[in-house]
């Protein structure tokens, strides 16, 4: 059985709009991570992270909820909810609809919005 991050990292390629042609597809970047550096990507499109391989971005994304679930964060923390961490990870300033993100993942994940990312490990 796949951990509930798991589950959180397939919802958000799904919320992304992965598919052929798209920017999280285009950019091998299934969470359409912002580009800081990360493991065998350079700067893309609008901010975001170009991955050399799709196996490089998806391992991107479960390290991004990995180390926010777990406190190695510096921007997230394990006692954030589902719906704080989306506030921060598809922020409304970005034009993103951060609640209607939140909810659709932990309908996806079938948890409570209020679960914090701590209980996800």
């Amino acid at each position: 059985k796949k951990s509930k991050l798991y589950e959180m990292a397939l919802a958000i390629k799904k919320r992304e709009g992965w598919f052929d042609g798209s920017l999280s597809w285009r950019m091998n970047n299934p969470g359409n991570l912002k580009f800081i550096g990360q493991k065998n990507a350079v700067l893309g499109e609008r901010g975001f992270a170009k991955f050399k391989t799709y196996r490089d971005g998806w391992e991107a994304l479960l390290k991004q909820l990995e180390i926010a679930a777990t406190g190695k964060s510096k921007v997230y923390s394990p006692d954030d909810t589902i719906i704080s961490f989306f506030q921060k990870y598809a922020p409304s300033s970005d034009k993103n609809d951060s609640m209607g993100y939140a909810l659709f993942v932990a309908q996806e994940i079938e948890v409570d919005p209020l679960t914090k990312l701590k209980e996800l490990l």
